[in-house]
């Protein structure tokens, strides 16, 4: 009798145990067990972000304007200029990688461009060279997105293939 109560009791605080485990790790809906194909609509958005996308907005100390050239490859490079209230002009280019994720556009920094050869390469490891943003809006003509960490909002329009903000 001792027993059967002993294991009665062993069998149920292995359950409890193992319950404990399984519920700590996992959900309660299933998943794909590999990632699905992409849809139709992903692989429509992807080709529409491609090409030269132009921009302006207003900053704290003046504006900045910038051509974001995406590539079907998934490099990017962005010229910009910055016009301080001061009179000041920088000029910039950088270069990376973009993708999307369903409505999440992001980019990867990978470094800077002078006299046509990079002159900095971003550190991979840095936090800051990673930039995700959803997508509120898009079709060929325009985009609007939001910073997801900043919630800087943006609208840019699509360029002919020939734009250019300046020349190198």
């Amino acid at each position: 009798m001792l027993v059967v109560k002993t294991n009665h009791l062993l069998v149920f605080i292995l359950s409890l145990g193992l319950l404990g485990c399984s519920s700590k790790y996992t959900l309660d809906r299933s998943v794909e067990p590999v990632k699905p194909n992409s849809a139709n609509h992903e692989i429509q958005l992807r080709k529409n972000l491609t090409g030269k996308w132009y921009g302006e907005q207003p900053t704290k100390s003046g504006a900045v304007k910038w051509v974001n050239n995406r590539l079907n490859d998934g490099t990017y490079v962005i010229k910009s200029i910055i016009e301080n209230y001061d009179g000041s002009v920088k000029k910039n280019i950088e270069f990376g990688n973009w993708g999307i994720s369903g409505s999440i556009y992001f980019t990867i920094f990978r470094g800077k461009i002078k006299n046509q050869k990079a002159i900095f390469y971003a550190d991979p490891s840095d936090v800051y060279n990673y930039d995700a943003y959803k997508i509120i809006s898009v079709d060929n003509l325009t985009m609007h997105y939001r910073h997801v960490a900043y919630d800087n909002e943006y609208i840019v329009k699509k360029m002919k293939p020939d734009f250019e903000l300046f020349k190198q």
